[in-house]
């Protein structure tokens, strides 16, 4: 509750530290199978890189992304943070790359089409200030058939 109070209230910067510090946790108490890290572990990471994105931390945001992706490279929620981090990064051939490589997919986790998700990411990122002119690239190729 501590973190998406935070959040809330706009301090991005502490909702990511305290996302940090419980990603830590989580993280060494190897839940998972063989005491490797599982989805557990990926889903502390998919949350740390998006509050740092919002705390603008985005080679932070890069860094969770990877590792999360690192411990389930199937769970296409990981990649939208690592496209969203790669274009605020203003890495921009990588990002359009990885925007357009799970078009038309479903997410396993609330089944929303990837194009819809990503869409509904840039919508709360300018929601909270947050705008790269890339965005709007984006959307026309996500929206083109």
């Amino acid at each position: 509750f501590e973190i998406e109070a935070a959040f809330q209230r706009g301090d991005y910067t502490k909702a990511a530290a305290t996302q940090a510090k419980l990603t830590a946790l989580v993280e060494n108490a190897r839940p998972g199978q063989g005491g490797k890290p599982g989805k557990e572990t990926a889903d502390a990471f998919l949350e740390l890189a998006w509050y740092r994105l919002f705390a603008r931390d985005f080679k932070g945001a890069l860094a969770a992304s990877e590792h999360g992706i690192a411990i389930q490279p199937n769970m296409f929620e990981l990649a939208t943070n690592k496209a969203h981090a790669l274009m605020f990064l203003g890495r921009a051939q990588a990002a359009r790359a990885l925007y357009l490589r799970y078009k038309g997919r479903a997410l396993k986790d609330n089944g929303k089409l990837w194009e819809q998700t990503v869409l509904d990411d840039f919508k709360e990122f300018e929601e909270h200030g947050l705008k790269h002119r890339q965005m709007a690239e984006i959307k026309a190729l996500l929206a083109a058939k």
